[in-house]
């Protein structure tokens, strides 16, 4: 994490040149009042008092600023009289910030890898804006976690609270606290509102992962938004009894609680002539016309083919059928998550 020195060496003066012992800088959270830790070197490891106190000639101690985020300062004398309020100072000018602001959800690297076999994860290097668009998380270097209850640490555990369960969904989150401007890694149930570590309060769902029955990550590659099974999940949708009215199926092999675009190859088996159209929940004219396979010779199968289709966040699509009792089979391949960039 890159430090910045506030002021090699600071002496606060009055006006009639003479040092303003016991002096004091307060340090606060760009735009409020909560409090924000500077620090004694470029290693941002141990803390300052806040506020920082000037020795008796006025000289203030090494003042390091993290450049994670900005910072409003107070100066007072040392009878508490405010002389002067700057805000924000930090790392990036204002007038630079202000020409050229935070990208609304931007979101970059941060891919997710699990070999399989394991309660360990991978996480790449990257950045992202966090859920609220008010600061750039930066992961500077990759970092693995594991199942286990969170703690801070490269190996250490992510799990935001309770224990781990098998064959569920669990959403991966980079995370910053603001004080220090320490970024981590954090997994939870739920996709939007993730527990949180004491004094962290920004967040990011950065994906999505899938234990299998042994309480182990299952194995899957990560490129851009793209999530790509190992091994794909085999019949997540076989039906023999599909008509010509709509019908809803619930994929297993793509995560609940985020939309997500489902890759699924298939195929179906019935009677000369039939049309099957696969769709989103959302496409509610959606006809056997609007065929994604078809079989043109009584009891062979379709050629399987590679189709792409928006799920809802419970992770179900909707299927009809030109013919009765039509049999079809679906495996899912992965999964596409814009990761709120959309947003």
């Amino acid at each position: 994490m890159a430090a910045v020195l506030f002021n090699p060496f600071y002496f606060s003066i009055d006006g009639n040149g003479v040092p303003r012992a016991g002096a004091t800088y307060s340090f606060f959270q760009t735009g409020t009042s909560t409090p924000q830790n500077t620090f004694t070197d470029s290693t941002l490891v141990t803390p300052n008092a806040n506020p920082v106190v000037a020795d008796s000639n006025g000289l203030f101690p090494p003042i390091y600023l993290s450049a994670s985020f900005d910072y409003k300062v107070i100066l007072k004398d040392s009878a508490g009289v405010t002389i002067a309020t700057r805000d924000p100072i930090g790392y990036v000018p204002t007038a630079f910030a202000s020409t050229f602001p935070l990208v609304r959800a931007a979101l970059s690297g941060l891919a997710l890898s699990a070999a399989g076999g394991t309660g360990t994860f991978g996480v790449a290097a990257g950045t992202a804006a966090d859920s609220t668009n008010v600061l750039m998380m930066n992961l500077a270097s990759s970092i693995t976690k594991t199942t286990s209850a969170w703690a801070v640490g490269n190996g250490s555990g992510s799990l935001d609270t309770g224990v781990i369960a098998a064959s569920t969904w669990y959403h991966a989150f980079e995370i910053q606290r603001t004080d220090t401007g320490v970024v981590e890694v954090l997994t939870s149930l739920s996709p939007t509102t993730p527990t949180m570590p004491a004094n962290y309060t920004l967040f990011r769902r950065i994906g999505s992962m899938l234990t299998d029955g042994s309480k182990h990550w299952t194995a899957f590659t990560q490129i851009g938004d793209d999530f790509l099974w190992v091994t794909p999940v085999g019949s997540d949708i076989s039906d023999g009894t599909l008509t010509t009215s709509l019908k809803t199926y619930t994929l297993a092999g793509v995560p609940t609680g985020a939309q997500v675009k489902a890759y699924v190859t298939g195929y179906i088996a019935c009677a000369n002539g039939v049309f099957l159209s696969v769709t989103p929940l959302s496409t509610t004219g959606a006809t056997a016309t609007n065929s994604r396979m078809s079989v043109n010779t009584a009891g062979a199968n379709a050629p399987q083919a590679v189709i792409f289709v928006w799920t809802n966040t419970s992770a179900q699509i909707q299927a009809i059928s030109s013919g009765a009792s039509t049999s079809f089979n679906l495996d899912t391949l992965g999964w596409n998550d814009p990761r709120g960039k959309n947003g």
